[in-house]
């Protein structure tokens, strides 16, 4: 189980989601205290919207992770590991979608409400290289699945032979 090519890539896409979600903000500020990030647990704060957000954003972790594990057990049965694999990217889409969306908005509502000075110090944008973790991990997931695909051909052909 271990030693598939595949289980490795799963397990790579996994091990970058969940170090961009803790790591990595996906929305810089000029001051670092405002930074953003996937999973930001603060029970302090009573924001609703962070709390949506930090919600939303655990659902997917947790998504991830059964999905993957599901895929990484279930090495006998090939086409479940594909549709693991396949509510892995569909996961993925979606949160980038979900992030985008917030942080546009975030940008466009800290425009139009915030006055000048107060602007100054929480100036933020998106940050790239968080998305550029969640694209690693797509392609660590799609070459999982290119290779499960392709040890489902062998074993066909193997039966086929046979």
């Amino acid at each position: 189980m271990i030693q598939r090519v595949q289980t490795l890539y799963i397990l790579a896409g996994l091990f970058l989601v969940w170090i961009g979600a803790f790591f990595f903000p996906h929305m810089s500020c000029e001051n670092a205290d405002n930074d953003i990030y996937l999973v930001n647990i603060d029970f302090t704060s009573s924001e609703i919207i962070n709390l949506i957000l930090n919600s939303s954003s655990l659902v997917f972790l947790l998504l991830f992770s059964v999905f993957s594990l599901l895929a990484v057990l279930k090495f006998h049965n090939r086409q479940s590991q594909i549709n693991y694999i396949n509510g892995n990217l569909i996961a993925i889409i979606c949160l980038i979608i979900l992030i985008y969306i917030h942080d546009f908005s975030f940008i466009k509502t800290s425009d139009t409400t915030l006055s000048s000075e107060s602007m100054i110090d929480s100036l933020c944008s998106h940050n790239w290289i968080f998305d550029s973790i969640l694209i690693l991990s797509c392609i660590f997931f799609l070459l999982a699945k290119k290779y499960i695909i392709k040890d489902d051909k062998l074993i066909k052909s193997i039966d086929r032979i046979r």
